[in-house]
């Protein structure tokens, strides 16, 4: 019995040791053991996440410490604080939960990237292109989005408060329980847009999407859908394309 006891009191020990906050923290440099297997490429890189369970910690990277190619790379859930990504192809990687604050990706090809759940605050994704990209539930707070292409972009319950989105493309996109507190997306496109709360799970309270203090100014709506509970009084509308064609005084 004291036997078990000890293995028991030993086990727990070792999991608290090896799974210690500090670990984990977004301050740690990068892991060099992380960075070797993800030169090898996207393949070697993604067999060796299914195969473990360690958190990828690749904070403050500069972009020629990247491999130009890596589609579909799978970096989930990893620390990629102050990283920059510029000239790197990562269309259809996977980011989900990831923790990518301040993080650069100027310029660079994320086409149906996984952001769901993602930390990118303050992070530079200005000229991206971000069509189809999933920013479901993901913190965009005061991130710099402008002249981003975002074409078919889905933003659920995402917070983009205080982000840049001027002169971004959102043509199509699905714009659901979001908040745009004091966003600014002047001269933005968002024709054929859907625009309104999030009603995808009944059974709980619908977020709704937040225009206080929006700059739309300039913006174009054209064939936009609002929902009626969509609040735009004290949204900036002046010069905007309205969804019926006409320009907002």
């Amino acid at each position: 019995m004291h036997i078990l006891i000890f293995l028991i009191v030993g086990t727990i020990c070792w999991l608290l040791l090896i799974l210690q906050p500090w670990q984990l923290s977004p301050e740690r440099p990068a892991n060099k053991k992380h960075l070797k297997i993800l030169r090898k490429g996207t393949q070697a890189w993604n067999e060796w996440r299914r195969s473990s369970f360690a958190q990828p910690i690749l904070n403050r990277l500069p972009n020629h410490q990247w491999p130009l190619n890596l589609r579909d790379v799978d970096l989930s859930q990893s620390y990629c604080v102050q990283t920059s990504f510029e000239g790197v192809d990562l269309e259809s990687a996977n980011f989900s939960r990831a923790i990518l604050y301040g993080a650069k990706f100027r310029d660079v090809n994320l086409k149906n990237a996984n952001f769901r759940h993602a930390d990118l605050r303050y992070s530079d994704l200005s000229g991206a292109n971000l069509e189809g990209v999933d920013f479901t539930e993901t913190n965009l707070e005061e991130a710099n989005l402008c002249d981003a292409n975002l074409k078919k972009a889905t933003f659920r319950r995402s917070n983009l408060y205080k982000a840049n989105l001027v002169k971004a493309t959102l043509i199509a996109s699905y714009i659901q329980g979001t908040n745009l507190r004091e966003a600014r997306l002047s001269g933005a496109d968002i024709s054929n847009a859907w625009i309104g709360d999030d009603r995808s799970e009944p059974t709980l309270s619908n977020p709704q999407t937040n225009c206080m203090g929006t700059n739309f100014r300039g913006a174009n709506f054209k064939n936009a859908s609002f929902d009626e509970s969509v609040d735009l009084s004290t949204a900036d509308l002046r010069d905007a394309i309205m969804p019926d064609g006409n320009v907002h005084l």
